[in-house]
């Protein structure tokens, strides 16, 4: 079973659509393998990865669910029940929404992990991050 993150956005619900949508929409997109994912994006557009996926990045979606236009720089959550308590959550933004050939496919997101020391330099300069797995290692 693939792993499941979350995209968030109020981009476009369907590919020729001129309108956004009015309300935050959410949707579990699975983990695709990095060499899985470029073979489709290449097939379709071979422009978009001249040299396939880089480990900056990671790709999800599948044929039915993806993100679309508008949702561009929104999240890709992992959602991580705490043990203690069924009901609380961890958060962690593993992704930002990147590119794809379109809406309803594969698409690709910024991997959040791989700019860590460059986030933390600007919002954080005296953290030392905690060293990140990345999802489909």
């Amino acid at each position: 079973m693939n792993l499941m993150l979350t995209v968030a956005g109020w981009g476009q619900t369907m590919f020729h659509s001129r309108s956004l949508s009015p309300t935050l929409r959410m949707l579990e997109v699975p983990v695709i393998p990095s060499i899985k994912c470029s073979k489709s994006i290449y097939n379709i557009s071979p422009f978009l990865i001249p040299h396939g996926i880089l480990k900056s990045q990671i790709c999800a979606g599948d044929n039915d669910k993806s993100f679309c236009s508008g949702d561009s720089g929104g999240p890709l959550v992992l959602q991580v029940r705490e043990k203690t308590s069924h009901d609380l959550c961890e958060h962690t933004v593993a992704g930002i929404v990147s590119f794809g050939p379109g809406c309803e496919k594969l698409n690709v997101y910024t991997r959040v992990s791989s700019y860590l020391d460059w986030i933390t330099g600007y919002i954080a300069p005296k953290l030392v991050p905690k060293p990140v797995k990345h999802c489909d290692e």
